[in-house]
């Protein structure tokens, strides 16, 4: 791959400078639960059809600086995003590279927001992979992305499996999505695969980093996937807010030491 001089670029981003344009985040609030869980929102508008009617998120750092990163979009031409993902390792690194991706696609979903998640993706590699390098790093990055419509989700790329609550069902289903990490290779363009999945009235879906699932307890039992579908099966008919807390309460109270950032995203249709 050509490599394009970074004052040519305008897409580039100087490690240094990262923080001078990262865009202010929306502002925080504590959920009601007794952990110090860091929550953002950035709420779907009513004024649409798409009514994805809520939308509750929770983030729990560690003591040493992650990688954890998660966003909700919606621009001023109503097109929807979802994203989540996690840079390896710990350390300034990570969070460096976790605000470029940030950046990134804010500024792609900004350009395009109409664009395929695999194309955003293909995109949001480039710049990772030409960063990491300049930091001379070897850290990579899971990534999902996922665009919002009225009756559906379309997404992709290599994260953690997706858990969907069916209402109509009452019970939970995985699905797992193919792809690749970001910054590893140039070019990802065939390894990532575009998934639609229907998405129904009362259907619920979660999204998670891997701070929950290997939240492990005294004797190095991980909370793991399983216990995290049946929370959302318990806990499914609860207001959204309050299921959020439910299943942050459990993983809190399963392990004995939190040694990794925990990320929960839960939306409801």
């Amino acid at each position: 791959m050509a490599t394009i001089p970074p004052s040519k670029d305008p897409m580039m981003i100087d490690p240094m400078k990262v923080p001078k344009i990262v865009p202010t985040p929306p502002k925080t609030e504590v959920p009601p639960t007794n952990t110090d869980a860091r929550v953002r929102r950035r709420y779907p508008s009513p004024r649409d059809g798409h009514r994805y009617v809520t939308s509750r998120l929770a983030m729990i750092p560690a003591r040493e600086v992650g990688g954890d990163y998660y966003d909700i979009i919606e621009t001023p031409k109503g097109d929807k995003w979802v994203t989540i993902g996690d840079v390896s390792g710990h350390g300034v690194d990570s969070g460096l590279i976790m605000m470029m991706a940030q950046t990134s696609i804010l500024s792609k979903v900004n350009d395009n927001g109409s664009c395929g998640p695999s194309d955003m993706l293909e995109s949001i590699n480039g710049i990772i992979r030409e960063n990491i390098s300049r930091l001379g790093s070897d850290h990579y990055m899971t990534m999902m992305a996922m665009r919002l419509n009225q009756s559906e989700m379309t997404l992709a790329g290599k994260h953690q499996d997706l858990i969907i609550y069916r209402s109509a069902l009452n019970k939970t289903e995985t699905i797992t999505i193919p792809g690749t990490w970001l910054g590893i290779t140039d070019d990802i363009k065939t390894s990532l695969t575009e998934l639609t999945i229907e998405i129904n009235t009362g259907d619920i879906v979660l999204l998670f980093t891997d701070g929950i699932t290997e939240a492990a307890n005294a004797g190095g039992e991980m909370f793991s996937q399983e216990r995290l579908a049946q929370a959302l099966n318990k806990y499914a008919d609860l207001p959204v807010g309050k299921l959020r807390d439910k299943i942050i309460e459990e993983v809190m109270s399963f392990q004995e030491e939190q040694l990794d950032d925990m990320t929960l995203v839960v939306i409801k249709k």
